[in-house]
């Protein structure tokens, strides 16, 4: 779990995976130079259990290379790791439900689900959906990221594969494309387990050329290979680089439309 500046939101964080029913696990957080008391609380929260292990970068370092670092951390006896945004919560059976699903389909090197939008006080806006299966994930990832970072579930091998330092934003997409073209397999399980808060701006709007700039780029790299091309993905690669031209706050807007598809209230 990379942290910074959660001060409101980190302690109901950390509580909900240390309330998880799997009990065997190691908490690893990296502080990324909060100003606010973020670091104070996890410190706090470490004294009062051994499960955690945290440490603070020296500089701030940004979100990609603080989640390769938290790679480097991961206990040599470990066989599965899952990503923790600071201020989202893991429902409680989260981690026994997935670990299961992967002990009984060896083939996969990781499980998703799907997600809850909360609001700041957890309250319920909308369950965001992906596609369930390997093949419905190859179909889709080419309209948009197929995965919920957040409490996805991978095994240990996985975390050689590291974030690349380029995408300041959309990291976590263009690493599922490398593992995907690399013939790693994936699913989604349907229920909900992560609940994803999100807040009034989210830095989305502060961000959002560089997000669709990202995406355009990413997507230009597996274009032409025919293993993801559809029309449907075609269609949208173009529509996002007519998107880049139009004013922020207007594809701010169509974001959180396009967010609500495959969704339910």
């Amino acid at each position: 779990m990379p942290a910074y500046n959660v001060e409101e939101y980190v302690l109901e964080a950390i509580e909900s995976i240390l309330n998880q029913t799997y009990e065997n696990l190691e908490l690893i957080i990296i502080d990324d130079c909060s100003t606010d008391d973020t670091w104070q609380i996890i410190q706090k929260c470490m004294r009062k259990n051994d499960r955690i292990k945290a440490d603070r970068n020296e500089i701030n370092l940004g979100r990609p290379e603080t989640r390769n670092v938290l790679l480097d951390l991961i206990n040599k006896q470990s066989k599965y790791y899952l990503w923790m945004d600071s201020d989202d919560v893991l429902v409680d059976d989260c981690l026994m439900a997935k670990v299961n699903y992967l002990e009984e389909n060896v083939t996969l090197s990781g499980v998703g689900s799907s997600i809850e939008y909360v609001d700041k006080n957890l309250k319920k806006l909308f369950v965001k959906k992906y596609p369930r299966t390997y093949e419905e994930i190859i179909k889709k990832i080419f309209i948009s990221s197929p995965f919920s970072q957040g409490g996805f579930l991978l095994r240990k091998e996985v975390s050689e594969y590291r974030y690349n330092l380029e995408y300041l934003v959309c990291q976590d997409y263009e690493l599922w494309f490398r593992l995907l073209d690399k013939g790693l397999k994936f699913e989604n399980m349907d229920s909900v387990f992560y609940k994803y808060r999100q807040s009034e701006d989210q830095g989305k709007l502060e961000h959002l050329k560089l997000s669709i700039k990202n995406t355009i780029k990413i997507k230009s790299h597996y274009l032409f290979n025919l293993k993801y091309l559809s029309i449907h993905g075609v269609v949208r690669y173009f529509s996002e680089s007519i998107m880049y031209l139009l004013p922020s706050k207007f594809v701010l807007w169509l974001f959180y439309k396009l967010s609500k598809n495959n969704s339910e209230s």
